[in-house]
């Protein structure tokens, strides 16, 4: 995740209308002093209805979220490196990404 936030960091240094979202997929409900540490590196943070309620599947409705929400989808993926005794969380969200046919940054 730190390789993907460096990456728009750097870009938003040139483009600077572009905003960094923590899009929470825990903790529905967050107090003051969190929040406050959230927005220290991003500009805005929230969790979506979507994930509420939906238990391990929370990471991949969160991924869908930030992805129909954003024109360019960075993603660090390696075709060998994936898990064998479940899905990729990763390669289910660069599948999706594909699919709504956005922009995709992709490394290495």
């Amino acid at each position: 995740m730190d390789l993907c936030y460096d990456i728009v960091t750097e870009t938003k240094k040139k483009h600077p209308h572009i905003k960094r979202i923590f899009v929470r997929a825990e903790y529905p409900y967050i107090d003051e002093s969190y929040k406050e540490y959230l927005l220290e590196r991003y500009e805005d943070t929230y969790f979506p209805k979507s994930v509420l309620g939906a238990g391990k599947a929370s990471y991949v409705k969160r991924n869908c979220e930030m992805i129909d929400n954003s024109r360019y989808c960075i993603v660090y993926y390696k075709e060998d490196y994936t898990p064998k005794s479940r899905k990729s969380g990763t390669k289910i969200a660069l599948t999706y990404a594909e699919k709504k046919k956005k922009n995709i940054i992709r490394f290495p």
